[in-house]
């Protein structure tokens, strides 16, 4: 019993130090005083950083000792499926928040947050969903 005990506080730790290290980088990274920055969870390590008018999408390494923000999902979906970035709708798809779903006009495409160069992450169409190589257009 001592041991759930224990393991629930380090996990409880961890999460918040996560959200710490997130909190402290997204001032800079929105370019938004910190006191007008929120964090919302989105899924896993990832949250949704949120201010000035702007959001990004923060992650960090698994064992919690870097954060950085994400490359600009809903601006790079907007641009592929023709659509304004208000309207579109990401759905994580995977306990990290890296697999995503982007809703919006009617069409949606899959991306996976992963390192196409070394030390270098980006959005990238899902090869694990063949719908993800073309926009699919959602049917009513």
């Amino acid at each position: 019993m001592h041991r759930s005990i224990l393991l629930m506080v380090s996990l409880s730790a961890c999460a918040t130090n996560i959200e710490s290290l997130q909190l402290s980088i997204a001032p800079q990274v929105l370019g938004c005083p910190a006191a007008e920055v929120t964090l919302s969870p989105f899924k896993g390590v990832t949250h949704l950083a949120q201010g000035c008018g702007r959001e990004r999408m923060m992650t960090c390494s698994p064992d919690g000792s870097q954060c950085f923000p994400m490359q600009d999902l809903k601006q790079r979906a907007a641009f592929e499926l023709n659509c304004a970035q208000t309207s579109l709708q990401l759905t994580a798809l995977d306990g990290d928040g890296f697999d995503v779903g982007v809703e919006g006009c009617g069409k949606r495409l899959v991306y996976q947050y992963a390192e196409t160069a070394e030390g270098h992450y980006d959005w990238t169409p899902s090869r694990a969903h063949p719908t993800a190589r073309e926009v699919v257009p959602i049917s009513p």
